[in-house]
């Protein structure tokens, strides 16, 4: 009995699952019935209304974020198109079934224009539009072969644009490019606001401009810095020349009460001559400098430039003539100690600085006059003139050193300073001769012919001024020789020797071939 009860039970259960799965298929038919129905619906609504896709290439989209300015691109609503009664009516529906309002990602592309309102935006091809020239009716979408015409509900529209934000990460924010020209030339900018969104908290506005206008300010920045450069020159200008004039000035007050007074206390008439003659040049060189300085003041520059261009000669010869007087008081003093050598030599140094001076106040004359000529001739002379008397210095001051060396009795280190002092003599010479066919043969100057026999003489000149440094470090090697000997020390000694040596033989090739004062023609 029980099984039987079971049994019963059993076919129960069985004939409810029939029944469930008949009403399963039957419903599941009906479903695909409707939505099959539902489809050819959606497809005649959609091939009514011809609501595709819309791609322009030149379209300009509003992107509202505020990291899309990049993009470029401007987001349009049109409010307008409502003229057929072809909408989309159930936005939930076509939610449920899967059809969604689809925006082609092709409405970002990188090549689209973002048109920036700037009269200062011509270089890189921008032109200015507005909102109301963007083309959004009657689109031509030839890039999809489909015309339509946009007729779509804002609402639907609006949905279709918050959709395109959600998806881009936009929190409500909406980049607004707007346009300020003035009338003015310097006035043009563009304004890039951040104007409060959906998504946004209440107050958090934010403002940023850019000022195009970067020629301008820095065309005035850059005339500005000019006239200041400008105005510090001319105080540079002034200063070497007012500067130098209070120097000069104190200078020559110091010359005139000092050394010639001690000179004429020390009953040497020729040296307080020459620093009469020192100071009388100084005096000349104030009023050089004096000149330039009225004249640039008063606006005459007329006349500037021979008194400007006189002022490094007039320089020079007050220099010379100061060296002159020096080298008068040490040839003084050697003679008072017996030493004629060393005398002759300072008086050779003397006479040469003297040369030099006269020289100079030769090239200033040839300058007041415009003879340029003669001014470079002897502004040449007296250049050659002072390089004489320099080497005339370092021979006397070689002889001083083997004088030295034979006081001690060193034999072969005075031969050896004497050898210097030879050479130094021998290139004072070249170069004095260059100096008085510089100032003597201007009949030869513009053939050629001049530059030719200075330089030789130049060359010479050089040759033993080399021969003479060998012969220098020859000496000082001798000297350490000498002191390593002395101290026990015969390794250090040998080897100093030895450079001396090899210090003597360069010498001996760098030498002229030619005595010491013969003449080149």
């Amino acid at each position: 009995m029980k099984k039987l009860k079971n049994f019963k039970n059993l076919i129960c259960s069985f004939s409810v699952v029939l029944i469930l799965l008949w009403n399963g298929t039957v419903l599941h038919a009906q479903v695909e019935n409707r939505l099959k129905a539902e489809g050819r619906r959606l497809k005649a609504t959609n091939q009514k209304t011809g609501c595709r896709e819309q791609q322009a290439n030149n379209r300009k989209t509003e992107l509202s974020s505020e990291g899309q300015i990049q993009q470029q691109a401007k987001l349009t609503t049109n409010y307008n198109n409502q003229t057929t009664g072809y909408r989309l009516q159930d936005k939930n529906r076509l939610k449920a079934e899967g059809y969604r309002l689809k925006e082609t990602e092709s409405l970002t592309k990188d090549n689209r224009e973002a048109e920036l309102a700037s009269g200062d935006q011509v270089e890189q091809g921008g032109k200015s539009t507005t909102n109301y020239q963007l083309p959004t009716t009657n689109c031509n979408n030839q890039g999809v072969n489909l015309d339509c015409c946009l007729m779509m509900n804002p609402a639907t529209l609006e949905e279709g644009v918050e959709a395109l934000r959600e998806r881009l990460g936009i929190c409500g924010k909406r980049v607004t490019i707007t346009e300020i020209t003035n009338t003015a030339s310097q006035a043009t900018r563009v304004d890039v606001a951040l104007v409060k969104g959906e998504g946004t908290e209440r107050g958090s506005q934010s403002a940023f401009s850019t000022d195009f206008n970067f020629k301008a300010k820095d065309r005035k920045e850059r005339e500005q810095d000019c006239k200041q450069k400008i105005i510090a020159h001319l105080l540079l200008e002034d200063s070497c020349f007012i500067n130098p004039l209070n120097s000069l000035t104190s200078k020559f007050l110091n010359i005139c009460s000092s050394p010639p007074l001690e000179a004429l206390n020390q009953g040497n008439q020729n040296l307080a001559s020459l620093w009469l003659k020192t100071a009388k040049q100084y005096k000349e060189l104030t009023e050089y400098y004096r000149q330039v300085v009225n004249k640039r003041s008063s606006g005459n520059t007329t006349d500037l430039n021979p008194f400007y261009n006189s002022n490094t000669p007039a320089t020079d010869t007050a220099n010379q003539l100061e060296e002159t007087s020096a080298a008068v008081e040490k040839e003084t003093k050697a003679e008072e100690v017996n030493l004629d050598e060393l005398a002759a030599l300072w008086l050779k140094i003397a006479k040469q600085y003297e040369e030099s001076a006269e020289y100079y106040g030769k090239a200033i004359n040839a300058i007041l006059s415009r003879n340029f000529i003669d001014c470079e001739r002897f502004y040449t002379a007296s250049k050659f003139a002072e390089y004489s008397a320099c080497r005339f210095k370092r021979a006397s001051n070689a002889f001083e050193k083997s004088t030295k060396a034979t006081e001690v009795k060193q034999g072969d280190l005075t031969a050896m300073w004497l050898k210097t002092t030879e050479q130094w003599h021998s290139s004072a010479e070249y170069y004095r001769q260059a100096a008085n066919t510089a100032a003597s043969r201007d009949d030869t100057y513009l053939d050629g012919t001049l530059y030719t026999t200075l330089y030789n003489y130049d060359q010479i000149a050089t040759a033993a001024s080399h021969s003479a440094y060998q012969l220098k470090e020859a000496s000082n090697a001798l000297e350490k020789a000498i002191k390593a000997k002395e101290e026990n020390q015969e390794e250090e000694a040998k080897q100093w020797q030895e450079k001396a040596k090899q210090y003597k033989e360069s010498a001996d090739r760098l030498a002229p071939p030619l005595g010491q004062g013969e003449s080149i023609n």
